[in-house]
Parts: C-alpha cells; sequence; structure tokens
C-alpha cells in the first residue's frame, strides 16, 4: 500500500461532520435533492446571494 493509498483508505474512515458544508451537498440542494444538512444549505444560501442563477445551472447541467 502506498502512502496515498493508505491516507485515502484513512479518509474513508472519516465520518461526515454535518456542521460543516460540502460542495456535494450543497450542489444536491441546489438541484432539489435530499442529501444535504443544515451548514450546506446556508452556504447554497451564501452563494446564491452572490450568483442568483447557481439554481437555474445547477439544474440545466444535471439535465
Amino acid at each position: 500500500m502506498t502512502e496515498d493509498s493508505a491516507r485515502a483508505a484513512e479518509r474513508l474512515d472519516m465520518p461526515i461532520d454535518p456542521t460543516r458544508p460540502h460542495q456535494a451537498r450543497v450542489w444536491d440542494f441546489w438541484v432539489g435533492g435530499k442529501d444535504h444538512y443544515a451548514a450546506d444549505r446556508e452556504m447554497a444560501a451564501q452563494v446564491m446571494e452572490v450568483f442568483p442563477g447557481i439554481v437555474d445551472v445547477a439544474r440545466q447541467s444535471r439535465s
């Protein structure tokens, strides 16, 4: 096992931290998914203030 693969394996054991936003869950929120937490929704709202069209972009990208 290489050092990089050992680090990757360690990351898989890390629990999900619902108090920290994650880009995939923020995107999930924008596309109308169900797999996101309050921290993700808060980050999504902050981005939406700066770039109101992000929801349309995310949904068009998904389709």
